[in-house]
């Protein structure tokens, strides 16, 4: 998921933050460049996680994508109690916000993953709070209703409309025929049907 759509809906539905949100790749060096007063928030893109293939006939797989929002909040006791409590009215804040919130569309809502310390000194505290969501990788079924998401499905697309269907039948009894040593198809058509498919559809 792009992390710039949910760092956008935090700034419209987290006001804790007072649009102190912005987007992010690696945690490290969001913390050593954060220049934004606190309480601030960054959206960091996590990792996915592919599950397996749940078709034979066709490219379907489940794959979850996770992001951290790394929340900065100011240090005002040595003994950390003051921000402990303010975690906790921005963990409310956030699922309120994100918990159950399709961030695109295919992917089903975000569910909290839990959350852990990240760094605390006399001035700052830096806690994470991790959110995945998960969508279906292939079409399912929706050729020619949707772009193609992985390479059968392209292939798939490029080839010709089907038509229609014409059907030989082969129908003699090869027993009857003295001009065949053994009983097996002759080649010689007795039947021939064509069926045309309305605008290339089945």
């Amino acid at each position: 998921m792009r992390v710039s759509l949910v760092a956008e809906h935090l700034k419209l539905h987290a006001p804790v933050f007072e649009g102190r949100v912005a987007g992010g790749m690696d945690v490290d060096v969001v913390l050593g460049s954060a220049k934004q007063p606190t309480p601030a928030a960054y959206v960091i893109q996590a990792e996915d996680d592919a599950g397996d293939l749940e078709s034979q006939t066709s490219y379907l797989q489940e794959v979850r994508d996770s992001i951290d929002v790394l929340v900065v909040l100011p240090v005002r006791d040595e003994q950390g109690v003051l921000v402990a409590d303010m975690l906790h009215e921005v963990r409310r804040e956030l699922f309120v916000a994100l918990a159950g919130w399709e961030p695109e569309e295919g992917y089903e809502g975000l569910v909290y993953d839990g959350g852990s310390l990240t760094k605390i000194d006399r001035a700052r505290c830096s806690y994470r709070f991790s959110f995945s969501a998960a969508f279906m990788l292939g079409r399912a079924g929706l050729e020619g209703e949707a772009p193609a998401e992985t390479w059968p499905e392209r292939e798939l697309d490029g080839l010709a409309m089907l038509e229609g269907i014409t059907v030989r039948v082969d129908a003699i009894d090869p027993m009857a025929d003295p001009n065949l040593k053994k009983p097996g198809p002759d080649g010689r058509i007795e039947h021939e049907a064509r069926m045309e498919l309305p605008h290339g559809k089945n």
